[in-house]
């Protein structure tokens, strides 16, 4: 398996062309390690190339959130571990000077062959939960049945600590949460909990925009080429995506979270799954494998309306990083349209 790196660097040329080189080139979810910077105390906006800088505040905020960690400045990596239903965990933190990112995981939370009776009813599981999280997903890798569960940081032009501080929480009340879950499906499918659903779609609420980051959401969609239609007070905007490669169009969300200060990137109704069968097990299975091959875009699932959304999401905590945006968005598109086709394929005419 390879794991696509490449979909924040530097976002000009041919986005296809800098997705096949990353694939060739750089190991399954494995963020090439760089040449360590001069050590340096962390700051509170460590630049990207800071890489003594980026992992000094990364061990800042595991001690800050009580935990231990160990480190290695020269790889830009931290690990910690800490204790969930009844076990410990380890948490990772890799980060790429190259793709400006922070790789967040937990490996191997369970092992689920393609062809154990439990598969279909526990990737389905692991994609609604994905749903429900928002900012982390659930992967699968196909070759061994590895589940894990990750999330990505931006860290283009500062890092952000509160961001950190609130990603970390994300994945180890998740952990606590799904893996007794994982558990249940694997030992007694038929008798497994449902699939984790989203709350009951509500009007939603005014935002409230003090940082004028939904001008910047609209300019820097207007720059990438698209005319979106913007609503402030809802903190969205939208737009089409004519798509000659996927032979449909898309309508891309952008939502801006004031309550946990994020961006998420989105084609809510990329895909409709009919009722389970052997081609939906197919297609659940290249979902949840498609999220282990790809560093921002993943794929979720809705379980009350069946729907599957591609979504890509960035923290916005103490400034609107435009290039990150840009950077997000494109990831979206290209993922969209490179696998529409295929994953449409799965479901038969």
């Amino acid at each position: 398996m390879r794991k696509s790196i490449l979909v924040l660097v530097a976002f000009t040329g041919s986005m296809t062309g800098r997705i096949a080189a990353a694939e060739e080139t750089t190991p399954a979810n494995e963020p090439a390690a760089e040449e360590a910077a001069p050590q340096e105390p962390a700051s509170d906006r460590a630049t990207p190339a800071d890489v003594a800088g980026v992992v000094g505040a990364m061990r800042e905020q595991i001690t800050a959130a009580g935990r231990t960690p160990v480190c290695d400045e020269q790889a830009g990596r931290c690990r910690y571990s800490f204790e969930a239903a009844g076990a410990r965990r380890e948490v990772q933190l890799w980060y790429n000077a190259t793709t400006h990112t922070i790789y967040v995981f937990v490996n191997h939370l369970a092992e689920a062959r393609a062809t154990s009776p439990a598969n279909l009813r526990l990737l389905q599981h692991l994609a609604a939960a994905s749903w429900v999280m928002g900012a982390a997903r659930f992967e699968w890798n196909r070759a061994d049945g590895e589940v894990r569960l990750s999330a990505v940081q931006n860290v283009d032009t500062a890092f952000d600590r509160a961001a950190l501080r609130r990603l970390l929480q994300l994945i180890e009340t998740a952990v606590g949460r799904y893996e007794p879950e994982i558990e249940q499906i694997l030992a007694n499918p038929q008798g497994a909990p449902a699939a984790p659903a989203p709350p009951e779609t509500a009007e939603p609420s005014t935002v409230t925009d003090t940082h004028g980051y939904m001008d910047a959401i609209e300019t820097e969609l207007r720059a990438l080429g698209v005319e979106p239609t913007c609503e402030v007070p809802r903190g969205r905007c939208v737009y089409n995506l004519e798509s000659q490669t996927a032979t449909t169009s898309f309508s891309v969300t952008v939502t801006y979270s004031p309550t946990d200060n994020t961006v998420m990137v989105s084609v809510d109704r990329y895909l409709s799954t009919p009722p389970p069968n052997p081609r939906t097990a197919r297609l659940f299975q290249r979902l949840i494998e498609l999220n282990w091959q790809q560093l921002v875009p993943m794929f979720q699932w809705n379980s009350r309306t069946n729907q599957v959304r591609l979504a890509g999401v960035m923290s916005a905590d103490t400034n609107f990083d435009r290039r990150a945006f840009r950077g997000v968005v494109q990831a979206v598109q290209a993922a969209g349209e490179r696998n529409y086709r295929p994953l449409r394929a799965l479901l038969g005419p």
